[in-house]
């Protein structure tokens, strides 16, 4: 013989071997329409041949109906079609009586699909109008203020409960809380009478900060020299004073420029000489004659900045050059460890 089929050669009643049905799931039943003939059963195969899905191991004749969308058990029938599903793989569906897709807590149903009329949720506090759920609109009147309206949504006490129009106005200010400009607090209050609610009003941190050199010398013959200050977070409406800044017997004239960068990245500067400010303190005597009160808020405004440098030189020339010195007193501004911080300006009795 010039075959090998024999699968018992001991037997001539026994040839060649057994039908064995692919298993591709593997859940112990065969695809009908996928066999081969085989001695013993290959891998992935059985004798069983009565799967109806072979691409699902939840679907055999042994297996129990289920909500799961297919034909567990293989009888053809599907879900809620199929009378012996599985009751406790089953969803509590909702009547929906006026179909505005929100349910009635009172009228229940369980079920793999929602019937007709029932919905998932359980949201409705009037199933009699399409326009009553929890989270629909609603105008809202405060009991005490007939003429305070409010637009506001529905809620509820608990499930089952009838329609609620939710309170407005939270902090009882007469201000509808999507109008409230000082939520928790009183919009009415207005100490300054500007117009704008106390809790709008820009406030002020006053802050005070030390030069790391508060003396400034320059030699007669030296480069201009210089100090910064640089800020972690921006500051508001810096001020400071320059001491000393003269113009001497005729021989030294002290230039002091301050340098700065705001919070938008922009550089700008200031310019003063001794000659400039004899001037402007013309009506001044003793000490403060001398002193520049460098008010950045005159210059930017509210803009805050990042850093400040004050830079010292001389403009005389020749052999009458003498050495400069200016003398630098605190920088005060309005500031604060947050990085939104907006205040108002500086007060006098802020920079005392």
């Amino acid at each position: 013989m010039d075959n090998s089929d024999d699968c018992d050669d001991t037997s001539a009643d026994v040839t060649t071997g057994d039908q064995f049905y692919r298993d591709a799931d593997g859940d112990g039943y065969g695809n009908a329409d996928d066999s081969t003939t085989a001695c013993t059963a290959p891998t992935g195969y059985v004798s069983d041949n009565t799967d109806c899905n072979d691409d699902s191991a939840a679907a055999n004749p042994g297996a129990e109906e289920v909500c799961d969308s297919i034909d567990n058990d293989c009888d053809n029938l599907v879900d809620d079609d199929d009378d012996s599903v599985d009751s406790s793989t089953f969803t509590r569906y909702f009547g929906d009586s006026d179909g505005d897709g929100f349910g009635n807590f009172t009228d229940q149903s369980e079920s793999c699909l929602p019937a007709d009329g029932y919905v998932a949720n359980s949201d409705d506090c009037n199933d009699d109008d399409a326009a009553q759920y929890v989270g629909a609109e609603c105008t809202w009147t405060d009991p005490d203020n007939a003429d305070l309206t409010c637009s506001s949504t529905y809620t509820t006490t608990g499930e089952g409960s009838v329609c609620l129009c939710q309170a407005a106005d939270d902090d009882a200010d007469g201000v509808c809380n999507d109008a409230d400009q000082c939520p928790g607090e009183d919009d009415n209050l207005d100490a300054n009478e500007d117009g704008v609610p106390d809790c709008q009003e820009s406030v002020c941190e006053p802050q005070k900060k030390k030069w790391e050199s508060r003396r400034l010398k320059k030699k007669k013959n030296a480069d201009p020299v210089s100090t910064s200050m640089e800020f972690a977070f921006p500051a508001y409406n810096c001020t400071f004073i320059v001491d000393n800044v003269n113009r001497r017997w005729a021989r030294y004239d002290d230039h002091v420029t301050v340098t700065y960068v705001d919070v938008n990245g922009d550089s700008g500067s200031l310019e003063m000489t001794g000659s400039e400010l004899k001037v402007i303190n013309a009506g001044i005597w003793g000490r403060k004659r001398d002193d520049w009160n460098v008010n950045l808020y005159d210059v930017i405004g509210e803009t805050g900045v990042t850093s400040i440098t004050v830079t010292l030189d001389n403009l005389e020339t020749g052999n009458w050059r003498k050495t400069a010195r200016v003398y630098l007193r605190n920088v005060k501004y309005c500031g604060s460890e947050t990085e939104n911080f907006k205040p108002r300006k500086l007060e006098d009795e802020d920079l005392d």
